[in-house]
């Protein structure tokens, strides 16, 4: 639904705010929920771990309880010395002006995040569909939509962080009011030590690599705002929301494919081999069909916005990766070897902080999307790995490895493509042509077996 309604405000937005004006409200956005992550040190997904087997004495409400209160005082603290000590150079940084009022609204934004963290896995392991759904229609709202209405007093930054701020801390403190009462206790007197070392030795080490998966989408925002290119940074994170509009795939994917490949790994290998062949060629026809009708998507971005169509498939690189290593990445979990997951993200991470670094002096934001986009190759492909280390998906190594690399060329060429019709025009071609040789006697053969099937059932 945040992709979703992120591209519906896309022709709205970006014809209303100046790129560094949008700029400025995305890098809060993106420290704000930095910061909740970093606060709350994995305790939420401790919370999630052991919500439905507690620990001897550690009640779930006083796990909630623990969580809340250090994540609280952490983002309490970094706001307190932030504001007291160096406001000058953390409001330049977020807001290229000394604005203390910023960095106060900064920790506001974080706490309230908190709460919906620990709201949502509240939520969920209790089966409260309704209030799952409700809490995060609220916070979509909050954060990507109903900050507009700042547009009401000024085209700025400061009003819509304002707004930003007030409607996620009132959906916060609106959703809290019940969750207070029956989730939150300041009783900890009987809570033994062993138990609570064991809640914070499987808290501690999930925060880096949740944090690490944000922030490597993150990097090239937060470099641009250190070298005060704000402007770049809005047009890069529309063009970010643009290509996001895909992450709607693999996001419901997972929704359904996840709890089957657990369930059913052993079983269903074969099936599981078949589904990953399939979303592999699905994954080609998205990306030609991106790389054909891309004027269509950019008639609604605003001028200043433009620049980005050249870069913005590079950027798709992400939910792309995201999507196929759903299928051909769950080797490292069923053999319970998810360290590696944190080796994958911290290599590409730091790729992508190095290739930021030496790009975006030189290149700006289209130097931002080549790292990003270099940093999703290292993702796939790590993943991809040691995935089918542990656990063969793949059903055809050699048309799975021809296909991923043809995706991340027909990304990469649309720089020189977006622009150019007929080059477009030759790689869709291209891109089609490999496709139809590799999926043709496939497909021929599935469509031969429906046709079989359908007279059998018309014959029964």
């Amino acid at each position: 639904m945040s992709a979703v309604l992120s591209v519906v405000l896309i022709p709205f937005i970006s014809r209303s705010y100046p790129a560094e004006q949008y700029g400025i409200i995305n890098v809060f956005y993106t420290v704000g929920n930095s910061i909740m992550m970093f606060s709350l040190l994995g305790l939420d997904n401790a919370v999630l771990r052991f919500y439905q087997a507690p620990l001897p004495g550690l009640t779930n409400r006083r796990a909630v309880s623990i969580s809340l209160g250090v994540a609280e005082c952490i983002i309490l603290s970094i706001t307190v010395l932030a504001a007291v000590f160096w406001p000058t150079e953390i409001s330049v940084f977020l807001f290229g002006e000394y604005n203390r009022l910023g960095i106060l609204e900064l920790g506001l934004f974080a706490a309230a995040l908190v709460m919906f963290r620990l709201l949502s896995i509240v939520t969920r392991q209790e089966f409260n569909a309704k209030g799952y759904n409700v809490q995060q229609i609220a916070l979509t709202l909050s954060t990507k939509v109903l900050f507009v209405v700042g547009l009401l007093l000024s085209t700025g930054y400061m009003s819509s962080i304002t707004m930003m701020t007030l409607w996620t801390v009132s959906f916060a403190l609106l959703f809290s009011t019940g969750f207070a009462r029956k989730y939150v206790t300041w009783s900890f007197k009987r809570v033994p030590s062993s138990s609570l070392n064991a809640f914070l030795r499987f808290a501690l080490p999930t925060m880096p690599a949740a944090l690490l998966v944000w922030l490597n989408t993150s990097i090239a925002k937060l470099i641009m705002a250190g070298l005060g290119d704000f402007q770049g940074a809005g047009v890069f994170a529309l063009a970010f929301t643009i290509a996001n509009a895909f992450s709607v795939i693999p996001a419901a994917f997972s929704i359904y494919w996840s709890p089957f490949v657990y369930k059913h790994y052993a079983a269903e290998q074969d099936l599981i081999k078949r589904m990953q062949d399939l979303i592999t060629g699905i994954t080609l026809f998205l990306v030609l069909m991106f790389l054909c009708f891309q004027d269509l998507i950019y008639l609604l971005v605003g001028q200043e916005y433009e620049s980005s169509q050249s870069y913005f498939m590079l950027i798709m690189l992400v939910p792309i990766q995201l999507l196929l290593v759903e299928t051909v990445g769950y080797g490292i979990y069923l053999r319970n070897k998810s360290y590696l997951r944190l080796v994958v993200v911290a290599i590409a991470a730091l790729i992508n902080l190095f290739l930021c670094l030496l790009f975006i002096p030189i290149w700006g934001s289209l130097g931002a999307a080549i790292a990003l986009g270099g940093s999703s190759v290292v993702m796939l492909w790590g993943s991809y790995y040691f995935g089918q280390r542990y656990y063969v998906s793949v059903k055809n190594v050699h048309r799975t490895r021809i296909v991923y690399w043809l995706v991340i060329l027909l990304c990469g060429s649309n720089y020189w493509g977006a622009h150019n019709h007929w080059l477009r025009t030759v790689l869709v071609f291209i891109g089609a042509g490999v496709g139809a040789l590799l999926y043709g006697r496939a497909g021929l053969a599935w469509f031969s077996a429906s046709r079989i099937s359908k007279r059998r059932n018309n014959g029964a």
